[in-house]
């Protein structure tokens, strides 16, 4: 690793804990970061994504005793490094997605995000993102690091990010913003895609998934831009005290589609993937002109039934 990179990661370290990809165990795995020589910078992302910090899987949104009610408080402040383009797309659709949600836009100023351009191949990234100068435009970071040919540039996204690389004195182009990035048009595959799915709900492709799929939810878990949730009201004893959850849900659970009376919206396992696939590529590009897929394949590492989300796109595409 670069001894600049090292540098900026230990300037990081002295005001915020850094979590960032790690070798443990044999695995790829976000972990908090003791020493700055562990720090990987490479093509491939871990199987779990960093989206925990950012949308966590359980979260007390308030505490209420008899009329009164309360926040919670701030989170501290923590660092995210080793994020690629693909990390970039999602934190940029949580962005857009939350920008109306008081307790994520106080955890996300919290988060100081250290990004680079290293892409994994094809088989991990099926949308074919690669680095270009558009990336530091338009994406959420505080600071970037370009690789190339084993030198290493920095470009900042942030006061925040100015501030730690004039102090450990590094020259940097400078790409700050003060509003979150809205992409004007779709890309034109995406459009395609969006366009077939808008058209036809009865494809044959969601006969097939019907008869494979069984709907066990572990490619929303991994998925990195999978953020649906559900209410838990956890009420004390004497009921008049309490908090309310908001927890990681799934759209292939059954208690997900049903409402008071036991109906349930989805019924089959065709309406549902479908439902998923909608979500994705047809109603959240249409809402921020960005898929609600990053091309990462961990929905198809994970999945039993091995269904693979680009030979389904490509059924789509027929």
């Amino acid at each position: 690793m670069q001894k600049t990179v090292k540098t900026l990661i230990a300037e990081v370290q002295k005001k915020r804990p850094v979590f960032a990809p790690q070798e443990i165990a044999g695995g790829l795995v976000i972990a908090k970061l003791k020493n700055p020589d562990n720090f990987i910078v490479r093509p491939q992302h871990p199987l779990f994504s960093f989206k925990k910090f950012f949308v966590p899987a359980k979260e007390t949104l308030l505490f209420y005793n008899h009329n009164r009610q309360k926040m919670p408080r701030p989170g501290k402040k923590i660092a995210l490094a080793g994020l690629g383009l693909q990390d970039l797309k999602y934190v940029l659709l949580y962005d857009l997605v939350f920008q109306n949600d008081p307790l994520y836009q106080q955890r996300r100023k919290s988060i100081f995000l250290i990004a680079h351009n290293q892409t994994p191949g094809p088989e991990s990234n099926f949308a074919h993102m690669e680095f270009s100068e558009n990336a530091l435009k338009e994406f959420p970071y505080d600071i970037f690091l370009i690789l190339e040919k084993g030198d290493v540039r920095f470009a900042a996204g942030s006061l925040a990010g100015k501030k730690i690389l004039r102090k450990i004195n590094q020259p940097f182009a400078d790409f700050s913003r003060h509003q979150v990035f809205r992409p004007a048009v779709l890309p034109e595959i995406p459009q395609k895609i969006q366009q077939k799915m808008l058209a036809a709900e009865n494809l044959p492709i969601w006969e097939e998934l019907n008869k494979k799929c069984l709907r066990c939810g572990k490619c929303s878990v991994v998925c990195p831009t999978c953020f649906c949730f559900r209410l838990d009201d956890q009420p004390a004893l004497n009921g008049q005290a309490g908090n309310r959850q908001r927890c990681w849900d799934s759209c292939f659970f059954d208690e997900f589609h049903e409402v008071t009376g036991g109906h349930d919206f989805q019924p089959a396992i065709k309406n549902r993937i479908h439902f998923w696939y909608y979500h994705k590529f047809a109603r959240i590009p249409k809402e921020f002109n960005l898929t609600g897929c990053v091309g990462c394949k961990r929905c198809h590492l994970v999945c039993p039934a091995d269904i693979d989300i680009q030979k389904v796109l490509e059924a789509v595409m027929k």
